[in-house]
């Protein structure tokens, strides 16, 4: 466990979380009522053929709430959240790798699993087997017609097999040399060899944190977005067990590390 040093023990003051719907109304169970009409109006302004969330202006009416009316933390939920709110985690902890497929996000987040989790086990369940009798059923009958055809096609599908293989690993690289995000109390640190320095933390008192759904091509992901200034944010995909642990963990009473306690992150 991450010690608490004297003078940073936890802090009751916990993050405002503020939820919008797909009617664009904004609610807080905390926030005071005129920040929340502030950001509401400040979003219904921009045009709708553009896009409220990354705009320029919204990041900044964000970030002035987080000055003035959220100094101990803002979280923005987008609508449709499949999920609610989590209470905070109370205890310090290590340093946890976001889309590592760490189990110790179970301990931020609970062992009850999410929607994400239980449709992927039903699929699952349902797909494996069938699947699987079909690949058995059709590899006996394509044995028995064809078998010189088979033997003949076979160093193709091993190296088809290798070539998935090694674009997958290269697309984890790349994810991972491009930004590796480690959830911790009150905030997230983000190593990025492309800047320098590379070690960024972002906390609850100097971070708005957003999660939505994101339009990504053809397809929908969750999003984790971390915005510090209007014109620059950090946003990755996340699955929901990472978005409830986050959460949690942003409303951890510890206080974030500081820099030089985290050196001995993997880079």
């Amino acid at each position: 466990m991450t010690p608490v040093r004297p003078g940073n023990e936890p802090s009751s003051a916990l993050p405002h979380i503020v939820l919008v719907d797909k009617k664009k109304q904004f609610s807080s169970p905390t926030l005071p009522i005129a920040a929340i009409n502030r950001l509401a109006a400040v979003f219904k302004s921009i045009p709708w053929y553009r896009d409220r969330w990354s705009h320029r202006t919204f990041r900044a009416a964000l970030l002035g709430t987080l000055r003035t009316d959220a100094p101990a933390g803002l979280v923005v939920l987008g609508p449709g959240m499949p999920f609610e709110p989590p209470p905070p985690f109370t205890e310090a902890f290590e340093p946890i790798e976001l889309g590592a497929g760490d189990e110790r996000l179970k301990v931020l987040s609970g062992d009850t699993p999410t929607r994400q989790e239980l449709l992927t086990r039903r699929t699952l369940w349902v797909v494996l087997p069938g699947a699987a009798l079909l690949a058995i059923a059709g590899l006996i009958a394509a044995f028995i017609r064809a078998r010189a055809q088979i033997q003949a096609m076979m160093p193709i599908f091993i190296m088809l097999a290798i070539g998935v293989a090694l674009v997958a690993s290269a697309v984890r690289w790349v994810a991972r040399w491009r930004g590796r995000w480690y959830l911790l109390p009150s905030s997230i640190a983000v190593i990025d060899r492309r800047e320098k320095p590379p070690l960024k933390l972002h906390t609850r008192f100097n971070t708005c944190a957003i999660i939505r759904y994101v339009n990504a091509g053809k397809t929908v992901v969750l999003a984790l977005e971390l915005l510090s200034e209007p014109s620059k944010r950090r946003m990755r995909a996340v699955t929901q067990r990472e978005a409830v642990s986050v959460l949690a963990a942003w409303q951890c009473p510890h206080p974030p590390p500081e820099l030089d306690e985290l050196t001995e992150l993997p880079a």
